[in-house]
Order: structure tokens, then sequence, then C-alpha cells
């Protein structure tokens, strides 16, 4: 949905990582993460941080336009074509 930051739960690699800064718009948080102790209040201090999350959506919205829009050939074809360099 429009605006969402991703949480990448328990990844280790990300798709197009070599391209696509992560940490500037998506959570990442391992398999053992204490859900109440620490990724709920990581996720309300986001909420209440619009400035933070305001640039993590833009940057979210860059990377989507630039590497992965479908609706727009050249993007995917892009993202390819930029890993296997």
């Amino acid at each position: 949905a429009r605006g969402c930051i991703p949480v990448f739960y328990g990844y280790d690699l990300l798709p197009y990582e070599e391209l696509v800064d992560w940490s500037s718009m998506a959570l990442h948080v391992p398999l053992e993460v204490d859900f109440e102790g620490q990724l709920f209040p990581l996720l309300e201090d986001l909420a209440q941080d619009h400035s933070k999350l305001r640039s993590m959506q833009q940057a979210l919205a860059g990377a989507f336009h630039k590497w992965f829009d479908t609706r727009d050939d050249t993007s995917a074809h892009r993202a390819v074509v930029e890993t296997l360099r």
C-alpha cells in the first residue's frame, strides 16, 4: 500500500541490495527479535518521527519507480541488467 514501510523479518539477503539502499527505506529485523520489547517500540517511534517516516517513504517511492515499477518495462529491465553487470 502506498506510504507503507517494508519490514524485512529474518532475511539475510535482500533483493537487489547491491543497487538499493534498503536501510534508507525499510526496517530489517532478525528472526530472534523481541516483538513486544523491540519491534513494537521501534514501529511506534517511527510512526511519531514524521520527518524520518516521510524520508523513508520518499526513498521507497524513488526506488520503486527506478527499479521495480512494472508499468514501465525499462525499470525491471534496468534492475536485471545492473545486477548482472
